[in-house]
C-alpha cells in the first residue's frame, strides 16, 4: 500500500516541511511505500517547475491508496491535493489538531484525527470503503 504525504511545502522551513514526513516514514516505512512530495523540492524555483510539480503531485496522489494531509496550516497545493484525492475516492486522514475543523477539510476527509500518533493508528485501522467518510 501506498501513502502519499501532503502538506505545506511553499514558505515553510526545512522542518516544517520534512519533521512530519520523516517521522511518519519512519515509523511506517516496513510496511507501506510513499509518495513524498520532499522529494521534488520546488522551494524558490516553483515558476520554473510548475508543471513538472503538478504532474509529480498529480501522479503521487493518483498511485497512493492512503492520503495522508498535514492540515495544520494548509496552502493551495494542500487543498488541491485534498479536492484531488476526494474525486478519486481515496482514503484522506488528516491531521487537524482543531476542535472546528474547516468546513471543507471536514467534508473532504475519510478521517481526522489530532495528531501522527492517532493518524498512524487510524491507517494501521482504515476500513476499506475510502467513500465510508465520517
Amino acid at each position: 500500500m501506498k501513502i502519499s504525504l501532503e502538506g505545506p511545502i511553499n514558505k515553510c522551513s526545512d522542518a516544517e516541511c520534512k519533521n512530519w514526513r520523516n517521522e511518519v516514514i519512519k515509523k511506517l516505512g516496513d510496511d507501506f511505500t510513499f509518495h513524498n512530495p520532499m522529494d521534488l523540492d520546488c522551494r524558490g524555483k516553483e515558476k520554473e517547475m510548475e508543471q513538472t510539480l503538478v504532474n509529480f503531485d498529480t501522479f503521487g496522489i493518483a498511485s497512493s491508496d492512503i492520503i495522508l494531509v498535514m492540515a495544520e496550516k494548509p496552502g493551495w497545493g494542500t487543498a488541491m491535493a485534498v479536492q484531488m484525492a476526494w474525486a478519486m475516492h481515496k482514503t484522506i486522514i488528516s491531521i487537524c489538531s482543531s476542535a472546528f475543523p474547516n468546513p471543507w477539510l471536514k467534508n473532504r476527509s475519510t478521517h481526522i484525527v489530532f495528531n501522527i500518533d492517532e493518524a498512524i493508528e487510524k491507517i494501521f485501522h482504515v476500513g476499506k470503503s475510502p467513500t465510508d467518510r465520517e
